[in-house]
C-alpha cells in the first residue's frame, strides 16, 4: 500500500455545502482556518490578528459571510488549499486536510493606483510551507479574479516590511514594491505579466 500527497486548491463558493461535502461543521471549518492563519503569523504577530475570535471575524470577512463589515462587496473569492492524502494503488481519498487560503477581490479601488484585483490574505500552515502552496494559490486567485471579470486591471497586495519570505515569493511571480506605508510595502503585478500566467 502506498501513501501518495497531492495539493489540490479549490474555490469555496458556498461556505456550508463545501464544508458538508467535508464532513465539517461549518463553525469547525472556520476555527481550523483561523488557526492556520494564527499558526502562519506566529512570528510576524506585528501584522496580525493574534486572537481566535478576531481572526474568525476576519476570516468571515474575506468570505464574505452575512452580517460582517463589507459582506456585500462584489468579487470576494475564497481559495482554500487542501491536503489531499491518497491511500493505494486506486487512490481512493482517505482524508483531506486545509492547510492554506488566500482570499481577495476581484474588483478594489485602490486611491493609488485605481481599479485593481487585490489580494487581501494569504496564508499557508508553516508544517506545509516550502511545498509550492502559496505560490499555486496565488496564481490560482489571478485566474479567479479574471474568470469573474476580464477587464485589464493590474494585481496589487500588501506585504509587510519585515516579512521577507512572502516578499521573495511575490517578486519572484513579477510584483515590485509600488509604495510603503508603516509597517506595510503595497506590491503590483502589471497586466502584462498577468496575461502570462492567464495563457498558462
Amino acid at each position: 500500500m502506498t501513501l501518495r500527497r497531492e495539493i489540490n486548491v479549490l474555490r469555496i463558493l458556498n461556505f456550508d455545502s463545501f464544508a458538508q461535502s467535508l464532513k465539517r461543521d461549518p463553525e469547525e471549518l472556520q476555527k481550523e482556518l483561523a488557526r492556520i492563519y494564527l499558526r502562519a503569523y506566529e512570528d510576524l504577530p506585528q501584522y496580525a490578528y493574534t486572537d481566535l475570535d478576531s481572526t474568525i471575524h476576519y476570516i468571515k470577512w474575506l468570505r464574505g459571510e452575512r452580517g460582517s463589515k463589507g459582506w456585500g462587496r462584489s468579487g470576494h473569492i475564497f481559495l482554500i488549499a487542501l491536503l489531499e492524502e491518497s491511500i493505494g494503488e486506486n487512490g481512493n481519498i482517505s482524508k483531506w486536510e486545509p492547510v492554506g487560503f488566500a482570499a481577495g477581490d476581484s474588483l478594489w479601488r485602490d486611491s493609488e493606483l485605481g481599479l485593481v484585483a487585490n489580494f487581501h490574505e494569504i496564508a499557508v500552515d508553516p508544517r506545509y510551507q516550502g511545498m509550492g502552496i502559496g505560490k499555486k494559490l496565488i496564481l490560482e486567485l489571478i485566474k479567479e479574479f479574471f474568470k469573474f471579470n476580464p477587464r485589464p486591471r493590474d494585481v496589487m497586495l500588501w506585504v509587510g516590511l519585515e516579512n521577507t519570505r512572502a516578499e521573495t515569493l511575490y517578486r519572484k511571480l513579477g510584483f515590485s514594491v509600488v509604495s510603503i506605508k508603516g509597517i506595510w510595502k503595497k506590491m503590483r503585478l502589471p497586466y502584462e505579466k498577468v496575461k502570462a500566467i492567464l495563457s498558462e
